[in-house]
């Protein structure tokens, strides 16, 4: 059976986005990404680790991990 439009345009977050958003973290503390107290609160206001859920909404909890480190990679600034 065919899907309408309005199925297949749902937006979904990716259910793993609380483990895959702690991994990022971790990541961004062991890379001194976010040095400072303005660096995190700025790094946190990107909301890096939603956006990327959104766009992967499909990846396994590893998977979304690496791509949520490359968003903060991009966006990080100290």
């Amino acid at each position: 059976m065919a899907h309408s439009w309005a199925d297949r345009t749902k937006t979904q977050c990716n259910p793993h986005l609380a483990e895959a958003s702690g991994a990022m973290w971790e990541w961004i503390d062991e890379m001194a990404l976010a040095t400072t107290p303005a660096a995190r609160t700025r790094m946190r206001r990107t909301r890096a680790d939603l956006s990327g859920a959104y766009v992967w909404p499909r990846a396994d909890p590893d998977l979304l991990a690496l791509g949520l480190k490359w968003l903060a990679l991009t966006r990080a600034r100290t």
